[in-house]
């Protein structure tokens, strides 16, 4: 059976997520209810029905790394929870592949401003997973 992922988010709603499974009603699914798992109830800084934002999602991050910080001080091992540089590079990645899906597609899309991620190896390329 193939499996299909979409982004179906509402767009004047952005704390709401429409998910689907194949043979399966629709969820809506929204911050900060009951329902979420531990990690992302804790993630969440404003009550159901107001938008978090960019600001409160580095605060996420902060709040993670400084924790990180505070441990690896006292001896202990960090647990993370937050992106790598390696995360950031996958990001990287995705978007260089979109746009080389799209300009398959629809050939005329300028994308020699986009990362190539020219300044890494080949070898540093291959272990970005």
């Amino acid at each position: 059976m193939a499996r299909r992922l979409a982004w179906n988010g509402i767009k004047m709603e952005p704390n709401t997520l429409i998910f689907k499974q194949p043979g399966q009603p629709r969820q809506i699914l929204r911050t900060a209810m009951p329902y979420l798992n531990d990690d992302a109830l804790a993630a969440t800084r404003v009550p159901a029905g107001h938008p978090e934002g960019y600001l409160e999602a580095f605060a996420n991050l902060y709040k993670l790394a400084i924790a990180d910080i505070r441990r690896v001080e006292s001896g202990e091992p960090a647990q993370g929870g937050y992106p790598t540089v390696y995360d950031g590079l996958r990001g990287m990645l995705f978007i260089t592949s979109a746009v080389g899906a799209r300009n398959a597609v629809r050939p005329g899309l300028n994308s020699k401003h986009l990362p190539a991620l020219s300044c890494l190896s080949t070898r540093e390329r291959e272990g970005v997973q």
